[in-house]
């Protein structure tokens, strides 16, 4: 009987474990993060590249 109640605890604490990790798991896998790689950014970089090339006139800006 005292043995039962044992594995039944066991049980209990192995099934609370694999339910937290699987939860996570899951959560992981719907809501991924982001990350930031240099292969990112120079892609990013060459978007904007003709962005941030401007010439002053005394009349305003011109490409």
């Amino acid at each position: 009987m005292k043995a039962q109640a044992i594995l039944i605890g066991v049980l209990v604490v192995v099934c609370a474990i694999a339910a937290v990790f699987g939860y996570r798991s899951v959560d992981n896998m719907l809501h991924p993060q982001a990350t930031l790689t240099n292969s990112v950014v120079a892609r990013q970089l060459e978007k904007i590249q003709d962005l941030t090339t401007a010439k002053e006139t005394d009349f305003g800006f011109e490409e």
